[in-house]
């Protein structure tokens, strides 16, 4: 009898061998789709389960503002969005009435996003790009925007003022976060 011919057990070992050999190849393969896959999946739903509450951050200068006198302040903080880290700049109407107490305004207008300016002369802050007027209480006075200007949350510790940016969104009568 020929040694080399395939005997039963002979042709299980082969069959055992082929299995492992194809185990071991789908189980590299997973581990290559797996690394390669696990970035850009977390990219595409880190969104949907980031926290979205940025904290407050400092606005320099509050103790140095004068009382009823609205002053436009800016303070930079670090966003993250899925892998990007952005150094952001935001702009904050602030009314000082007293050393413990403010109102904030976004500077973003609630009719399209324009940023608004405050018109000393008039006393009213105006939007440069559709003409929304707002009283300093940030009351609608005239102009398309369908709501009043945003306040944001803030508090004061130490003298020193803290504010919670938050993005709204525009051109609708309700007051939503985005």
């Amino acid at each position: 009898m020929n040694e080399n011919a395939k005997t039963p057990d002979n042709k299980d070992k082969n069959i055992d061998r082929r299995n492992f050999i194809k185990i071991i190849i789908g189980g590299l393969s997973g581990l290559m789709a797996l690394s390669l896959g696990w970035p850009m999946m977390s990219y595409v739903f880190k969104p949907l389960y980031q926290k979205k509450y940025q904290g407050f951050v400092k606005v320099s200068g509050f103790a140095f503002i004068p009382e009823n006198i609205v002053t436009n302040m800016g303070f930079q903080f670090m966003q993250e969005d899925s892998f990007f880290k952005l150094d952001q700049v935001h702009h904050v109407w602030v009314i000082k009435h007293a050393a413990d107490r403010a109102t904030v305004y976004s500077s973003i207008c609630t009719h399209l996003g324009c940023r608004v300016d405050w018109q000393v002369d008039w006393q009213k802050f105006v939007c440069p790009c559709h003409g929304s007027v707002f009283s300093a209480d940030g009351k609608v006075v005239s102009g398309p925007a369908p709501r009043p200007m945003d306040t944001l949350l803030h508090k004061i510790e130490g003298g020193e003022l803290y504010v919670q940016w938050e993005d709204f969104k525009s051109g609708v009568p309700q007051k939503i976060e985005i």
